[in-house]
């Protein structure tokens, strides 16, 4: 088809269809994003990596045979999703970020 010929009014029929088509891709795109991030999660649990160390981002771009960009939007995608269901825990250490009391101390002059 000629670049040209997009510019061209369609139908509604025709459209509708082309919009249908874009639908329907980008929902493939959304499952397959799905999967891969939850792919990430068990990941890095198997190999006991955390969201921070370096190197992640190629570590997972090379496992799932992704770019090192896309290997971001994972790692970020996957630290706002735990922080949005757990915002009291800590992503390095799993702690409940609340640290204990200390006693007060007697201050000294």
């Amino acid at each position: 088809m000629d670049r040209t010929a997009w510019a061209q009014p369609v139908s509604n029929e025709e459209a509708f269809r082309r919009a249908g088509g874009r639908r329907r891709y980008n929902a493939q795109r959304r499952e397959a994003a799905l999967v891969r991030r939850q792919r990430l999660l068990q990941a890095l649990l198997a190999e006991r990596r955390s969201l921070y160390d370096r190197g992640t981002a190629r570590w997972w771009s090379a496992c799932a045979g992704i770019s090192v960009s896309t290997a971001r939007r994972d790692l970020r995608w996957v630290e706002e999703q735990l922080i949005a269901a757990a915002p009291d825990i800590c992503l390095c250490c799993g702690g409940t970020g609340r640290l204990p009391r200390q006693p007060a101390r007697a201050k000294s002059w």
